[in-house]
């Protein structure tokens, strides 16, 4: 679980957003960088995950800039 705005090291394969908010992921600040582009598209350095949602991937580290998540690790 995580719903702290510091860099989470994984590895992780999932991330599910959770609580009564999205979570926001700010990709420049963790290593997501296979997501960058897709930030890049959207014209933010940041990924939201609508609440409920899951996403898979593998994902060496995440940092939140707000909401929270259930990270599973490999």
């Amino acid at each position: 679980y995580i719903a702290e705005t510091t860099e989470h090291t994984g590895p992780y394969f999932a991330l599910t957003a959770c609580g009564s908010a999205d979570a926001v992921i700010d990709v420049s600040e963790c290593d997501m960088s296979f997501l960058g582009n897709v930030a890049a598209n959207s014209g933010t350095d940041n990924i939201t995950i609508p609440k409920g949602c899951t996403i898979y991937g593998n994902f060496a580290s995440v940092e939140l800039d707000s909401g929270a998540l259930i990270a599973y690790k490999l």
